[in-house]
């Protein structure tokens, strides 16, 4: 079974998702061994750079398609419009990247049995075969975080203002 694990990050998140790699990659940790794909809007030269050194692929889109999909002028309309858009980039970045898979699926996902999506700041502490192993059903499989956002907390303040705007995405898979 051919296998791919698929994080988003710039190159900031970079820096943080290399323990994440560590423990990914790791004997005694999720021994995997597979393809890894970074996700990202922006990347460096330098950050490919190392990207490539370590064996790591990598997609990188502007998601030019937010722009028009989103009434980003709405979201921020006490800001100039370059300012409302560098904000939404900023959201855009941080909450809407995972949907690049989408761009990623058109292109890479047929070389693939499964596929996994994750955040840059796990850590494995086990094999994750046992993981790609669920893909055997035909299914998607979708399991929340172990710590959810709480209401109050700035990730929470900053999530509600954006669905005040658009609507809940929220999922219930």
């Amino acid at each position: 079974m051919k296998t791919a694990l698929l994080f988003t990050a710039n190159d900031p998140q970079l820096a943080a998702g290399q323990l994440m790699l560590d423990t990914l990659r790791a004997p005694d940790g999720g021994a995997y061994t597979d393809d890894i794909w970074v996700l990202s809007t922006n990347l460096t030269d330098q950050a490919r750079s190392a990207l490539d050194k370590q064996g790591i692929h990598y997609l990188v889109s502007n998601m030019a398609w937010a722009e028009r999909a989103v009434n980003w002028r709405a979201l921020f309309p006490q800001m100039s419009p370059a300012k409302a858009l560098a904000a939404f980039h900023d959201y855009r970045n941080k909450r809407m990247s995972k949907l690049i898979y989408l761009e990623w699926y058109e292109t890479h996902g047929q070389d693939y049995d499964a596929v996994a999506i994750c955040d840059n700041d796990l850590y494995f502490q086990q094999p994750v075969a046992p993981l790609f192993a669920c893909a055997d059903d035909g299914r998607i499989h979708y399991t929340p975080e172990d710590y959810p956002m709480l209401p109050g907390t700035s990730l929470w303040i900053k999530d509600a203002r954006y669905r005040r705007v658009t609507g809940d995405w929220s999922y219930n898979g």
